[in-house]
């Protein structure tokens, strides 16, 4: 009887988790203060340039204040665009997009752990933590293209985990074509292969650059130089990019940090209990690297919380993983003492 009740009690916990999810926020994918009628989504479903030469304008657009100008990498609006062509147009597919991409990064995060920890029980603990974090559920419903780049960037770490780091380098490059600013987790793999083969680093960095660097080329020859224009050349000029208010950062982390105690608490002592042990992988180089790019983003003009949604998520596998240690080793002191 009661090892029929164990095996019940993973889907469970991941039921109840997902039910009180679903429960919160599909009633607010359709909150008027969410959602929004894209301009540049709507160039898609028109079939228009998504990055329109200059001089172009949009008529009566609140969201943009007329601009035209698109900051951000094209995936998400493609994808957008492409939904609403098929389905009709509709002002909550965007934050349609964001929360299924919440729900599948919370199934990948619990199958990265489980591999790490080789426990289903502490992928269910990474599952939990990252679905209650306050700074996901807030944007795990923003029509904005920052949950589904993360969604993409947890895929790729588990690719490097569970296979190889060269096999992740597609996942990576969408990531980056879905946010220009998640380039954390291939640095970070960059890294790790520098201190354990850099044979691998040779061949996942070529294959990373021309990932890039081709896809970007095409794109930009095509659409005349406004692609560059558009995605670099603007948030440079505007301020939107490289300028950081180092003043308002202390409180931006502060604020973070106590929106999310509970994650950052154990993913920190994780972290250092790790460093510690010298038990050193690849998740302990991921930590410092998302949280410094997270400090140079957090405070520049128009930046919001989402720009520490990968340092957060990253704390909730390093909590998980402490707790996998107290929670077995605590296990393994008992069982030996017997």
């Amino acid at each position: 009887m009661k090892k029929n009740l164990k095996k019940y009690i993973l889907p469970i916990i991941v039921i109840g988790v997902l039910v009180l999810l679903f429960s919160s926020k599909i009633p607010l994918i359709k909150d008027a203060s969410w959602t929004i009628e894209s301009p540049w989504s709507t160039r898609v479903t028109n079939g228009q340039a998504l990055y329109p030469s200059e001089g172009s304008v949009f008529i009566d657009d609140t969201n943009t204040g007329g601009s035209c100008m698109l900051p951000y990498m094209p995936i998400y609006y493609i994808l957008w665009g492409t939904i609403d062509k098929i389905g009709g147009p509709s002002s909550s597919t965007g934050s349609a997009i964001s929360f299924v991409s919440t729900l599948i990064t919370s199934f990948f995060l619990y199958l990265l752990v489980t591999r790490l920890t080789s426990k289903k029980l502490i992928g269910v603990v990474v599952s939990v933590l990252f679905l209650t974090s306050i700074t996901v559920t807030d944007w795990s419903i923003a029509p904005r293209p920052d949950i589904m780049a993360l969604m993409f960037t947890v895929i790729g770490m588990y690719v490097v985990v569970r296979y190889r780091a060269l096999y992740a380098v597609p996942i990576f490059v969408l990531a980056i074509f879905t946010k220009q600013s998640y380039v954390v987790a291939p640095i970070t793999v960059g890294l790790y292969l520098l201190w354990k083969d850099r044979k691998e680093l040779v061949r996942f960095s070529l294959a990373l650059v021309a990932g890039v660097i081709i896809p970007f080329t095409i794109t930009n020859y095509f659409t005349h130089g406004e692609f560059y224009r558009h995605v670099i050349d603007f948030p440079v000029q505007s301020g939107g990019s490289g300028v950081v208010n180092l003043k308002s950062v202390p409180g931006s982390i502060l604020i973070l940090f106590v929106l999310d105690i509970v994650a950052f608490s154990l993913g920190i002592g994780g972290w250092i209990l790790n460093l510690i042990k010298r038990k050193i992988s690849i998740i302990d180089i991921w930590f410092p690297v998302a949280f410094i790019v997270m400090v140079l983003t957090i405070g520049k003009p128009g930046a919001a919380f989402n720009y520490g949604l990968e340092t957060v998520t990253v704390a909730c596998i390093l909590g998980s993983i402490l707790v996998n240690t107290v929670l077995f080793r605590k296990k393994k002191v008992e069982s030996a003492s017997k």
